[in-house]
């Protein structure tokens, strides 16, 4: 997706994806063997170049990739669709985000007027293009933060890149506002004017940024949430891998993808979930559902008190 100041500092700062990350994801020191049983997660590392599209008419079950232009560097199928130079395509978003949406539509109600859900960190737009046409009276702000794309890459990428993908894959979803910037670690979010907090957020959702950005990016989240959700009631949705009780990665895939992720980076790493429920605490969330994924993934949705 992308990386925060410099190739080795941060893939994927925050927000504002997956681009590739879609958008959020690279390579550097990731065997084929560790991206094979870590895919959905080091595919979005890969991911980070540049601005995606949702792909059109393709499924979870679809095995026949698009043709691809401007390919990411190392980034396994990820790259600029050739039938829309606008739109970055990652593999790992086009896989997970029905079953992502199939956890949003539990937890959200779709009917609400008015409601308005904030994506950080949307990466290439594949994920938001794919949610909104099933809440059609929710209004989505997707957002993205212009990282570097890879461990490899001479430069941060261009804003209006990313956020161009982001709006190619939206522009037929009249309930998706254009796609900001956003720095999760910012101390001011979109809907908080003149630095004054106005909580409007049903939810916030954010997918795959927290093992692949400093721990301050986390931190972060966790603070915009807490200013700008709905009180009682406003919902974080944070997915990836996590660790739990032991505060040990689990199964062995993931263990030895948390080792690569701190061996590129010492800021890396998958987060524990302990760590993350006391940081919730502290801006007045409180985890109440934990949902396994495919490929050794959770999400987890936290509740403004």
């Amino acid at each position: 997706r992308l990386v925060r100041s410099s190739p080795t500092e941060s893939i994927r700062r925050t927000c504002c994806t997956s681009i590739v990350g879609p958008l959020l994801p690279m390579h550097l020191v990731l065997t084929a063997a560790l991206l094979t049983v870590r895919a959905s997660s080091t595919f979005r590392f890969f991911e980070t170049i540049a601005p995606p599209h949702r792909l059109l008419h393709m499924s979870n079950d679809d095995t026949t990739p698009p043709d691809l232009i401007r390919q990411n560097e190392g980034g396994m199928g990820t790259g600029w669709l050739a039938d829309d130079h606008r739109k970055f395509f990652s593999p790992p978003a086009s896989r997970n985000k029905q079953p992502i949406l199939d956890i949003l539509q539990q937890h959200l109600e779709p009917s609400e007027e008015g409601t308005v859900v904030l994506e950080v960190s949307s990466g290439s737009g594949q994920h938001v293009s794919h949610f909104a046409p099933n809440f059609p009276k929710v209004q989505f702000q997707p957002t993205e933060y212009p990282g570097f794309a890879s461990p490899k890459a001479k430069g941060p990428q261009e804003l209006s890149e990313i956020l161009t993908s982001i709006d190619a894959y939206c522009e037929n979803c009249e309930n998706v506002l254009p796609a900001k910037f956003l720095d999760a670690t910012a101390g001011t979010w979109p809907g908080e004017e003149g630095g004054v907090a106005c909580p409007e957020y049903a939810a916030v959702i954010t997918i795959n940024l927290c093992h692949i950005s400093p721990f301050a990016v986390t931190k972060g989240l966790f603070a915009g949430a807490g200013r700008t959700l709905r009180p009682g009631g406003g919902l974080f949705f944070l997915y990836g891998p996590f660790k739990f009780d032991s505060g040990l990665a689990t199964p062995a895939s993931n263990a030895a993808f948390d080792e690569k992720l701190r061996q590129l980076d010492p800021n890396f790493g998958i987060r524990n979930v302990q760590d993350i429920d006391a940081i919730a605490s502290t801006h007045g969330l409180a985890r109440k559902a934990t949902h396994d994924m495919p490929a050794n993934n959770h999400l987890l949705v936290y509740e403004k008190q």
